[in-house]
């Protein structure tokens, strides 16, 4: 202890015992409503971007009254999803992270039983009674401020508006939100949820034994949690900065968009266009967007496009008609220039796009 105090000390100050006291009381105030104004820095600037983001400094009133809204409806949300606990909290979803981490399920399992532990039907009961659904959640004041684009920011070298970080995680949350309402409003099992407890309540008594559910029921569930957890940790995210707690956008662990392992993952990844893709087919008139076609439509390698389409020409002029050989060095000809001028390789220009 002594030896902890010759630092400050050696900063000229006297009692280095009630400073710390002073610290700490300030720190945890006893009445839960008193802020905590207390914040350490390891330099200047640190303290400046503290004392900015805590004061308002620089923003405008626009940009103040969307953080205002922006806190309110996540910290809503935040309490939709989460349990009171009377001294704190836990997340509605928590309960099935252990099912999450421990049971793996391929495409070809989806049309088998899967065996589940007791541990595990105990968790599925606690995670899917009165599980938050994307509808539960508000995302009017997300819309509202990446409409209004009020946390772009201006690139004068370009010309051009770019996202901060902030503006991204709020795109991300917003899309991670929808993303949970289509797969609740999803047509195919739409009550999975409701038939695993059906089925759990059914078989419990008697146990214990085996539980057997089906594939593609656990599957939703883990798709769930994978969804829900998502949405989960990019309000916190969000919460911290609009809050104060931290200066900077944390990162955090994503989940995967499907529970089926990383093949299933790259093909709904493709599946799905980001707003960027969108806008470069457009800008580059590429189909269906425009008039340019994927050479893909055609076939994977020139000689498959081109077989292709002299056959297709072949078949129209025969009903015209007119005989001719699909492999005739003229409808060949035809072909190739088509393909040069109206078509372009389905992944042109959008590789630095695919991580968006």
């Amino acid at each position: 202890m002594h030896d902890n105090q010759e630092v400050p000390k050696a900063a000229g100050i006297d009692d280095p015992q009630h400073l710390a006291s002073f610290v700490h009381e300030v720190e945890h105030p006893e009445v839960g409503s008193v802020p905590n104004y207390v914040g350490r820095f390891r330099d200047f600037e640190e303290l400046i971007r503290s004392l900015a983001n805590r004061l308002n400094l620089g923003r405008t009133l626009s940009e103040t009254l969307t953080r205002h809204s922006l806190m309110s409806e996540l910290a809503s949300n935040l309490t939709v999803m989460v349990i009171g606990t009377g001294h704190g909290a836990f997340p509605r979803h928590w309960y099935m992270s252990r099912v999450r981490e421990q049971i793996s399920i391929a495409p070809q399992d989806l049309e088998q039983d899967i065996v589940l532990t007791d541990d595990h039907v105990v968790s599925l009961v606690f995670a899917l009674t009165a599980r938050t659904q994307g509808n539960d959640l508000s995302t009017k004041a997300i819309e509202q401020s990446l409409d209004r684009g009020v946390f772009l920011t201006f690139n004068p070298a370009s010309g051009t508006l770019e996202e901060s970080a902030l503006h991204k995680a709020l795109r991300q949350t917003f899309e991670d939100v929808q993303f949970l309402r289509r797969f609740d409003a999803a047509t195919a099992y739409p009550e999975w949820d409701s038939l695993i407890l059906k089925d759990i309540h059914a078989s419990w008594p008697g146990r214990p034994h085996p539980f057997r559910v089906n594939g593609f029921y656990i599957a939703s569930a883990l798709a769930y949690y994978d969804r829900v957890e998502n949405v989960f940790n990019g309000h916190l995210a969000l919460c911290r900065v609009l809050l104060g707690v931290s200066e900077e956008l944390q990162p955090y662990r994503r989940q995967p968009g499907t529970p089926l392992g990383k093949p299933e993952e790259q093909k709904l990844r493709a599946e799905h266009l980001s707003v960027a893709q969108m806008a470069f087919f457009i800008q580059n008139n590429i189909w269906p967007f425009g008039t340019r076609i994927p050479v893909e439509v055609f076939g994977k390698t020139r000689e498959e496009q081109v077989k292709k389409i002299a056959d297709n020409m072949c078949s129209k002029l025969t009903k015209a008609g007119i005989d001719v050989s699909p492999r005739s060095d003229t409808l060949k000809s035809i072909a190739e220039e088509f393909l040069d001028r109206h078509t372009v390789s389905f992944g042109e220009g959008t590789e630095h796009l695919q991580s968006e």
